[in-house]
């Protein structure tokens, strides 16, 4: 975890300055992108393809952007690496971003693989491309607001009900100025 944190405030720190610098008059044209009908929506608990532009954005729903991959979960460290030196998309930062979401979705039946977005909210994005919509109104929260190790997040997994279909666990990792997790929150939804 050392070596992320390290990392990421590296990245933020460049992103920050250098992306205010050149990015500084780009927050009206963020106002005006739409989603395009490539655009993938969890909608009802899975991914599916934007039909209708006009899909009604809830207070219930996070729409992200960031690097995306199916992978096997042991090789998660991978996927973040590759999100630390996303260049394109740090620099499309408005600010310093207050949050980091980890989805999990279409996860294999022996619950090794999995569909994994890293990214962040939309509306700290002056661009981005095929963003997701999370739906949150259905979930069950595994680990409450907190600061935990690896092993914490690890075991948080756990504690969710194989027995049901699980629809996506997401954890939302809040951040200090500096790009450092200050906490974690782990849900999972159900299908």
């Amino acid at each position: 975890m050392n070596l992320f944190s390290a990392i990421f405030t590296s990245v933020i720190i460049v992103v920050l300055f250098w992306g205010l610098a050149l990015f500084q008059g780009n927050n009206a044209a963020a106002q005006e992108i739409n989603l395009s009908p490539s655009t993938q929506i969890i909608e009802r608990n899975k991914v599916t393809p934007i039909d209708n532009e006009n899909d009604k954005i809830t207070p219930d729903t996070i729409r992200i952007a960031g690097v995306r991959k199916r992978i096997p979960l042991h090789n998660i460290g991978q996927l973040w690496q590759h999100f630390n030196q996303h260049s394109t998309l740090h620099q499309a930062l408005k600010k310093a971003p207050q949050k980091v979401y980890v989805l999990y979705s279409a996860l294999s039946n022996n619950y090794q693989q999995a569909d994994v977005i890293i990214g962040y909210d939309i509306i700290n994005l002056s661009q981005f491309d095929k963003p997701f919509t999370i739906d949150t109104h259905h979930y069950t929260e595994l680990l409450p607001v907190d600061k935990y190790t690896e092993t914490q997040l690890t075991n948080a997994w756990k504690e969710i009900d194989y027995s049901k279909k699980v629809a996506y666990v997401l954890e939302v990792h809040a951040l200090d100025l500096s790009g450092k997790t200050t906490s974690t929150q782990v849900f999972v939804s159900y299908n």
